[in-house]
């Protein structure tokens, strides 16, 4: 097994601050080892335009794997944008793995032959609940890896201080 060296990291957003344990995994890596080059999206997210969003995501990740990353992570929730007021208010912008545009991503992953970690408001179509997931997706197209915390504020309860809340 080869040692990562990491040639570049920077934070943004909760799964960048995630990556901040990464180099914690990796030795020091030896002179001539593989390097994971990892990119991070930010931009602009136009709040309830998920096709738009999804056409800017699209441009920035092929435009990140052109410049070698092989690991693109996204700003939170970048296809729907962060701020709900209810559950009636984020539900037109729940998602499951099979909606077009997490698909659209999961192609791009395979297309671009790089892994894709992005966030989403997730729905539970048996039980109808919401979920604030991160996925990861494959060179391969497939999700390798998918968390999702139930949230439990009840509605109406004080103000929202993050799309989260009313998940």
């Amino acid at each position: 097994m080869k040692a990562l060296k990491v040639k570049r990291f920077c934070i943004s957003g909760w799964l960048g601050a995630a990556l901040l344990a990464l180099p914690l995994f990796f030795s020091p890596a030896p002179a001539g080892a593989e390097t994971l080059k990892i990119a991070l999206v930010h931009f602009k997210v136009t709040y309830k335009a998920p096709d738009e969003n999804l056409r800017d995501l699209i441009a920035l990740h092929r435009e990140a794997a052109a410049k070698g990353a092989r690991l693109i992570l996204n700003t939170e929730l970048a296809l729907s944008g962060y701020s709900f007021s209810s559950r009636s208010d984020v539900r037109p912008f729940t998602r499951t793995l099979e909606d077009r545009d997490i698909r659209a991503m999961a192609a791009l992953a395979q297309e671009l032959s790089v892994y894709i970690g992005m966030t989403f408001p997730q729905r539970d179509p048996a039980t109808d609940s919401f979920y604030n997931a991160a996925a990861v997706f494959s060179p391969e197209g497939r999700w390798c890896s998918i968390t999702a915390r139930l949230r439990g504020k009840a509605l109406g309860q004080g103000r929202q201080s993050h799309a989260g809340e009313y998940l």
